[in-house]
């Protein structure tokens, strides 16, 4: 078997992954393999969403927020650098974060501290990658 078609080892730390892997995973990505995004997920998930986390102070914004950044990673893989993938994420992460806070500023603004404003939610992406097309919908 090629190494690209194996799954992302569960136990192994992401330090220890060769250099190439996350060339190998934006590749298959791109040819529509939802596994490959699965496993990108979740090696650098936890990472980034803890980054978004620091930002934010919103553990569940910044869940959001970083699934956001793997689906738009999902819909649109040539926007990605393969070489400079974890960068690419982690700055797309920040910047809807920097975003979400902007946002989040404006709604108390409106709505001082004491007063009926609705709840901010973080913006919440679905996608279904069975290919479908049945969840290919962005909510606010």
């Amino acid at each position: 078997m090629r190494p690209d078609s194996f799954p992302l080892p569960r136990h192994v730390g992401s330090a220890d992954l060769p250099a190439g892997w996350d060339r190998l995973l934006l590749a298959r990505i791109s040819d529509g393999d939802s596994d490959a995004l699965l496993d990108l997920r979740w090696r650098w998930g936890e990472w980034i969403c803890g980054r978004v986390c620091h930002i934010t102070h919103d553990w569940m914004a910044a869940s959001f927020l970083t699934a956001g950044v793997f689906m738009r990673l999902w819909r649109a893989p040539a926007d990605f650098d393969p070489c400079r993938l974890r960068h690419s994420l982690l700055v797309l992460a920040e910047h809807r974060a920097y975003q979400w806070l902007a946002s989040s500023a404006d709604a108390r603004a409106v709505h001082p501290i004491g007063t009926a404003a609705p709840p901010r939610t973080a913006h919440r992406e679905v996608i279904d990658i069975s290919g479908n097309g049945a969840g290919d919908e962005a909510t606010r």
